[in-house]
């Protein structure tokens, strides 16, 4: 690990090798964990900067309400609501029962994606790819034009993308077409929202280290996963991935998020957070 040093130009603050800062490949004694489940305890990003928060999940319902735990903590309202965004119906009333719980909706983040991996094409059934689809691309979709009507001018929307949208993995070949849909999709709902005043950005975080990794692909895949960035390895969940401590795409959630914002935006700003990877990869 990093040793830390002081700053002389700003004393208070600590200087840590970002090279050395966290675990770096071969990732060789990693433990399965089942999927979908949590990412570890949480330091969620809107609520520690004051947001009241509505929290969607599918299944787990230990972890959402060990997560609203964190949230009141943080000294703010959470509301933890479970159902299935595959359901345009449910991601309306998902909508609906956010402004009935918190008085408004300032802010969506739409963050929940469903991943797969295969060796060929024939390792993803119709079945698969359509719920890869339906999670990643249909349900942000039906929650942003749910929450259209109801966002009033200064309301945001920020989407989460990934490195696999612009530099895609061939075994993750239906989530990464997804992450690439979901970029346009961005860019295209910036310019129809910004006519009412909603801003409308993307963060594209990876490659970020979870449980989600061991989980989702064999140990070939990800024993050395991360290792071609320019540190030498991924970003991790350090504190949770409802908001990296470190990279990730928590801080620019967050900056996004800010109401004084004001100036990202129009062409849907995507920020990558992606470990110094070249521009040309």
């Amino acid at each position: 690990m990093a040793s830390d040093t002081t700053s002389p130009v700003f004393p208070n603050v600590q200087l840590t090798d970002p090279r050395d800062a966290f675990a770096k490949p071969p990732f060789d004694k990693q433990r399965k964990t089942s999927n979908p489940r949590s990412t570890g305890k949480m330091n969620p990003t809107p609520a520690r900067e004051g947001a009241n928060v509505v929290i969607n999940y599918l299944s787990e319902d230990s972890d959402a309400e060990a997560t609203k735990l964190l949230v009141e903590e943080a000294g703010v309202k959470a509301v933890v609501i479970r159902g299935d965004l595959r359901q345009e119906s449910f991601c309306e009333e998902l909508i609906e029962v956010s402004i009935d719980s918190l008085g408004s909706l300032d802010l969506l983040v739409n963050n929940a994606a469903y991943q797969a991996s295969g060796e060929t094409i024939d390792d993803f059934s119709t079945e698969l790819f359509d719920r890869i689809f339906k999670t990643n691309i249909y349900a942000p979709f039906w929650l942003s034009r749910a929450a259209m009507d109801r966002l009033p001018a200064g309301g945001r929307i920020v989407n989460t993308v990934t490195i696999q949208g612009y530099n895609p993995s061939t075994g993750l070949l239906p989530y990464a077409t997804t992450k690439s849909a979901l970029i346009g999709m961005t860019k295209a709902l910036a310019k129809l929202a910004i006519e009412r005043g909603i801003r409308v950005n993307a963060v594209a975080p990876g490659p970020v280290w979870t449980p989600f990794i061991p989980s989702s692909m064999p140990k070939e895949k990800f024993e050395n996963f991360g290792a071609d960035r320019l540190f030498k390895r991924p970003a991790h969940c350090h504190g949770g991935c409802g908001g990296h401590r470190e990279s990730g795409d928590g801080p620019f959630l967050g900056a996004f998020a800010r109401s004084n914002a004001m100036f990202c935006s129009r062409r849907g700003g995507r920020v990558r957070c992606n470990g110094s990877v070249p521009e040309s990869l």
